[in-house]
Order: structure tokens, then sequence, then C-alpha cells
């Protein structure tokens, strides 16, 4: 989903702007701040526009965004433009700059408004969802997985002053993104849900992906609460050598905060809540529907721990609304359901799909599969590799259409299944056609892809048939 880039922005004056932007004032600014806005086609009359270097340089947008109404526009070098500019030198960090000091005023404003950071590999959006749930009303939270070096300062910019938790998904593909994240959200509860494969392509290796989630906690001040999940080894390892203050979660073990007896029902799982602190039990009833958004759960009770939330005393019935693409189940008509998990895909997050969706009766597992992105050098392995592990998960035919192909038919075949129970396609739409015709009541389809495969093609298709 595509977000507008701009936001509303309860305004600085004009000398504590130009302080923070370390900027020069060409012109004059007369009217107050409106809003922030990156886009001019958006662009509202009031709004402070940052000519920002992208996929086209916002410089080539200053004299529209002017025309529009913009109070003034920042900018790296001297522009000849009939209204208000700021010189700055770099209009990404300018806006960064912008952003921290929102954050910091914001939260000097009541020292009860606190910002929790979110990332991960995968689970991070439907993490930062169900902790907004939970905080209810007063939490806002990051839009859409609104979560790199624009999504993340506009969404702090957007704090108002009836907003007391600020929900912050953080996103990286680099080394030092995240870092840089952390430092300009100065988060005072920080949380990785999971150190996966997502993003082999840059970092190379699972040890290298771990070293940049690391930044997150890295960029903490000694004041804020790290959330730790023991149950992932990687996560594990970097507790001990953490300046901030820790809360130990696990599903395992014990911890701060343990999850214990969890057990599949016709509602979803139930479960028990153990806080060390004060020794004491509590169970709970949720209707999240997947083993791996247990664990995304457990994330949300520490991160309420860590606030100073007493997590006992939250709802006995955990029922959350669902989050669209994400293990989000339907029934059809015909006797069939097929499970849309097609918002993204990496190795661990499949397989977790995989894992739930074999624990669910039904008659035949029909596994409908698209690439997985951002996998690099490793992706035909990682294809390959996952195609084989097929048999054990229970899967009884196999549709494909992407970039793959040779890769996951020899997986697949190579696991011992029969070759008709693969159907590899060249594209979605004939793979929707042969799906549709070999469909049968008591089915379940699991459909998973990164969502740059547009997989939502095949669910809106699949739910149009009814």
């Amino acid at each position: 989903m595509k977000l507008d880039l701009r936001v509303d922005f309860e305004s600085f004056s004009i000398e504590n702007l130009l302080s923070v932007l370390n900027g020069k004032l060409q012109g004059s600014l007369s009217m107050p701040i409106q809003g922030v806005c990156l886009d001019s086609r958006i662009l509202l009359p009031g709004d402070l526009f940052f000519a920002i270097h992208g996929e086209r340089d916002g410089h080539e947008f200053v004299d529209k965004a002017l025309e529009k109404g913009a109070c003034a526009v920042v900018v790296d070098h001297s522009v000849d433009v009939e209204g208000p500019s700021i010189l700055v030198e770099n209009t990404l960090k300018a806006l960064h700059s912008l952003a921290h000091a929102w954050r910091i005023q914001w939260g000097n404003q009541d020292q009860s408004r606190k910002v929790i950071g979110i990332s991960g590999s995968s689970g991070k959006t439907t993490t930062k969802e169900m902790l907004g749930y939970l905080l209810g009303p007063q939490a806002h939270i990051s839009p859409g997985s609104w979560n790199n070096h624009l999504g993340v300062p506009l969404t702090l910019l957007s704090l108002t002053s009836k907003d007391r938790w600020a929900v912050i998904e953080m996103g990286m593909n680099h080394y030092g993104e995240l870092f840089a994240l952390s430092k300009m959200a100065r988060p005072d509860v920080a949380a990785l849900t999971n150190i996966g494969r997502a993003h082999l392509e840059f970092f190379g290796s699972i040890e290298n992906i771990a070293k940049a989630k690391k930044e997150l906690f890295d960029a903490l001040p000694s004041s804020s609460c790290a959330v730790i999940r023991m149950d992932d080894p990687l996560l594990r390892a970097m507790a001990s050598a953490l300046p901030s203050q820790k809360i130990l979660i696990s599903r395992q073990e014990a911890a701060d905060l343990a999850m214990r007896h969890v057990m599949m029902n016709s509602e979803g799982f139930s479960f028990d809540l153990y806080e060390k602190e004060n020794d004491s039990s509590t169970s709970f009833q949720t209707n999240l529907r997947a083993f791996h958004q247990m664990d995304n759960l457990l994330v949300c009770l520490g991160i309420l721990k860590a606030l100073g939330m007493n997590v006992e005393k939250q709802p006995s019935r955990l029922m959350f609304p669902t989050v669209s693409q994400r293990f989000e189940i339907f029934a059809s008509s015909r006797g069939y359901f097929f499970v849309d998990d097609s918002y993204n895909a990496n190795p661990d997050s499949t397989r977790a799909s995989l894992r739930q969706a074999q624990s669910m009766k039904k008659k035949r597992l029909i596994f409908v599969f698209g690439e997985m992105g951002e996998l690099g050098e490793k992706s035909p392995d990682e294809h390959q590799k996952l195609a084989n592990e097929l048999i054990d998960f229970g899967v009884d035919q196999l549709y494909y259409a992407g970039n793959h192909s040779q890769s996951i038919q020899k997986g697949f075949l190579d696991s011992g299944k029969d070759s008709s129970s693969l159907h590899i396609h060249s594209d979605k739409e004939s793979l929707i056609k042969e799906l549709e015709q070999d469909l049968q009541e008591g089915d379940l389809v699991l459909i998973k892809a990164s969502n740059m495969m547009g997989y939502s093609k095949i669910v809106q298709s699949l739910k149009e048939r009814g």
C-alpha cells in the first residue's frame, strides 16, 4: 500500500525550526506550519515541503510546492523561487533532525508519553498492530509498513498532544539504517520480534542480519528497556551485552515473563502467563490462530510490562481484529478454506505458516507458493531447500509461479513427491485457472508469497468465486 508522504504537524516557532534544521531562511516565513510534506502532488496550504533526493529530486518540485501554498521549502542548495526557502546541508538529515526534536519535545511535555520501537525479520507489522490494539485509542502507530527513512520521521512528526504512546515500526536492509532510526525515535522500549533470513541479499548470512538488527538496541539510552525473546538464540546472545534495562520473555523456559501451556482450541489458543516478579500465573484466551503469532503476542505483553503496565490486569480474552493478508482465514461456500498469508514471505515465516497449516483439520493441504524476495544469490538454494521440505509439512499439492521454477521442481521431486502433485505456472492467471478447477470440499489452501508477487490477486479471485 502506497502511503501519502505528508502529515499534520503541531509546529515549532520559526526560530526553533531554523535552529533544529541548522538552516538559513531565505525570504520571509509568515504563516504557521500546518504540516510536513515530501510530495508536492498532495501538499496542502501551510505545509513545509522537504525537497528529498529520491527516484526524482524533490528540488524539481519546489516551485509547484510554493504555488500550492507551501509555507516554505527546505532545500540543500540555493533555488530561485518566488517564496521562502530554508537552506540546509542535507534535506533528509534535516527531516530526521526535525522528527527527533519533535519526538523529544512531545515526550518532555508529558513524562508519561512513551515511544516503542519494533523491528525484526518478520512479524513486526503484525506485532505493531496488536500492540496498538492493546494500548487503545491513545496509541499512535506507524501507518501500514511505514518503517523506513521517510516513514519513521513522518510518523514521529504526526504525534500530537492527544497521543500517549507512539508505536514505531522500523525496518532496514543495510547496516547503519536501524541505528539511525533508533537514534531518531529514541524508543523508551524496544523489541525485536525475531532474527530470520529476510534480507539475505544484502547481508549474506543470518549472523550479519543479527548484527544489523542489534543496532535497534545499540542506539538505546541506558534508561530505555529492551524486550528480549530468549527463544531466539541470536536474540538471546544479545541480552548480556546490552547497556539498557532488559525484560526477558520466553515460551520455553523461565523468564521475567513466560508463556506456558499454550493449547489450541476452537477459538484460537489458551495459555498461562507467568510473571517472575510476582511469582504468579494468569490464564488467557486469544483468537489468534497461528503458532508464530503467539510469539508476537508475547512480545506485546513484554512491552506492556516494560511500560510499567500490569499484564495480569489485561482482559482474560485477548481478541484481536484480523490483520489483512497475515494468515487471514476464509471459508468458501464450496466447502474448502483458504488462508491469505500473502503480505510477505521469507524462509522462516514460510515454514511457520506451513507448520500452522499442517496443524489444521483438512482433506488436502494445497500450497500456493510465490517467490520469496530479498534473498540475493542464496535465493535459488533457499527455494529448492524449502520445496524439498514440503513433504514434511504434509503438502499434498504445490502450485508455484515465479522465477525459481527449476529450483522448486528439483527440490519438490527430490523429496519423493510425485510430479502430478506439482503445478508450475508462468503467470498467476494460468495458476488461478488450474487451481480453481482442482479445488475440492475439505481442502485447505495456503497462499504465501512476498508482497511484490501480487498474490493478493489469487486471494481476490477465490473470494469472488465464493
